[in-house]
């Protein structure tokens, strides 16, 4: 488990080692030059091919891990590094220059991130119960979700939890947090055709052979 602390930020990680073993790949991930740090939950399936295109670019990488392919596409594509990655994933970006801080989630939210805001702080986590033990007081049932849990035997998939201050970031779904400010939005919608065209008589032919 390694920890980074900053002036107005900390991150704790505990890493699940599969690609790259070597310490080259440990989080927090820190971009020192540039004033990042990143935090990294998931797989990012095509990371060969990003990798292959930022040094392309001139990136150089000091092990092989996806997530120093991940902190490589954040500098160079800001935000819109989300729209190159395919995987499952929920990660956070903090920018020391611009005093911000990026969430992400993957398109179907495979990969949860919850969080908080206590006073002027955002507690964020993979696991609600790393939040409530850092805010024990945050303990307070949300009736609805649970009524709608035991009613439907599903939770759904949208901000809410059983807990009443604790949400999960959508799937598909950005955070940006900025001056104690927290905005939301989808940067990812699933496109429907608006009419299905097919053959009318299918299925009497389909019953006729």
């Amino acid at each position: 488990k390694d920890i980074f602390f900053g002036k107005r930020f900390a991150l704790g990680c505990v890493r699940l080692s599969i690609i790259d073993l070597s310490i080259q790949g440990n989080q927090p991930m820190v971009a020192k030059n540039e004033g990042v740090v990143l935090g990294f939950n998931g797989e990012i399936y095509n990371y060969k091919e990003i990798r292959n295109i930022l040094v392309s670019k001139g990136y150089k990488f000091i092990g092989f891990s996806d997530t120093e392919v991940l902190k490589n596409a954040f500098l160079e594509w800001g935000n819109d590094c989300v729209h190159h990655l395919r995987g499952m994933f929920s990660f956070i970006v903090w920018c020391e220059k611009k005093q911000k801080l990026f969430a992400f989630v993957d398109r179907f939210g495979i990969k949860p991130l919850f969080y908080v805001k206590y006073k002027d702080l955002l507690i964020l986590s993979s696991e609600i119960k790393a939040i409530l033990d850092f805010l024990p007081g945050e303990k307070k049932i949300n009736e609805k979700s649970i009524f709608k849990f035991l009613s439907r035997g599903w939770a759904d998939t949208n901000e809410q939890t059983f807990f009443k201050n604790i949400k999960r970031l959508p799937a598909s779904s950005l955070l940006n947090f900025s001056l104690n400010q927290i905005e939301v939005k989808k940067y990812w919608k699933l496109k429907f055709k608006k009419e299905l065209q097919f053959d009318k008589n299918y299925f009497s032919k389909a019953f006729q052979k």
